[in-house]
């Protein structure tokens, strides 16, 4: 069966590339991709990366190289790429990641002249200005990814304030209308953790575009307890496991 990127190994350090800097980390580290390979046929990270920060970018992706990484999930933000020096970042950042991986953007944060109120943590004022801004993201970038996930935690009040969402109507239409119109342009759609509104998404929209389940866990524990949480809504659907620390 075919999977959706990011099957990490539980005990990989992805944070950061000083954490896998010297050959004397990534050598144990290499070892544990190839045994983990044996139980899933990619293996990927997620790693984000701040506007500019060009040097880090490199760092990062020669230690992923030497650890025979084939996958990598990047946050895009939906509020930078409505700048001038966010149009310039990823116009650079896209293509330089999918020169060596297969990309995967996760992308999030409302631009806040779109907000509700203005922060990046707010509901759109209009749930289909996210899909309208994927639109523009695929006809641009699309030939550079074959996957995208649509936001990332919603359930940290810092990534989606529900305060202003208290029902997770708006979100369920955004991401709803998102994912569908993703699929109407060929792109896989892999669904964040979204485990607060679960239920509202089953109802609402899961079942209808999901292509795959993110969940945080790590690996040792990803065909027991994590699929078994998610089994009612992907009985038929990959899950991949979206970091390797464990947060449940």
């Amino acid at each position: 069966m075919k999977m959706s990127p990011h099957n990490l190994n539980g005990n990989e350090k992805t944070t950061r590339a000083s954490t896998i800097a010297n050959d004397e980390r990534i050598e144990p580290l290499r070892a544990q991709v190839g045994h983990a390979r044996g139980l899933a046929p990619r293996i990927g990270v997620v790693q984000s990366f701040r506007i500019g920060e060009h040097e880090l970018v490199e760092e990062v992706l020669s230690n992923l190289v030497a650890l025979g990484i084939t996958d990598l999930r990047t946050s895009i933000s939906w509020a930078e790429l409505q700048t001038m020096e966010g149009e310039h970042w990823y116009k650079w950042l896209i293509p330089r990641l999918a020169e060596q991986f297969n990309f995967v953007p996760c992308v999030l944060h409302t631009p806040p002249a779109q907000a509700i109120l203005p922060r990046t943590s707010a509901p759109p004022q209009n749930p289909k200005d996210y899909a309208d801004f994927l639109d523009v993201l695929i006809t641009r970038f699309g030939r550079y990814f074959e996957w995208i996930q649509l936001w990332d935690q919603p359930n940290k009040i810092s990534e989606w304030d529900r305060t202003l969402d208290p029902d997770w109507n708006v979100f369920c239409h955004m991401i709803g209308g998102a994912a569908y119109w993703m699929q109407q342009r060929g792109k896989k759609n892999a669904a964040g953790r979204h485990e607060p509104v679960r239920s509202e998404l089953a109802a609402a929209h899961v079942r209808s575009w999901r292509d795959a389940i993110h969940r945080r866990g790590r690996h040792s524990r990803i065909s027991g307890r994590l699929r078994g949480g998610v089994g009612r809504l992907a009985q038929d659907c990959p899950l991949c496991a979206a970091d390797s620390r464990g947060a449940e």
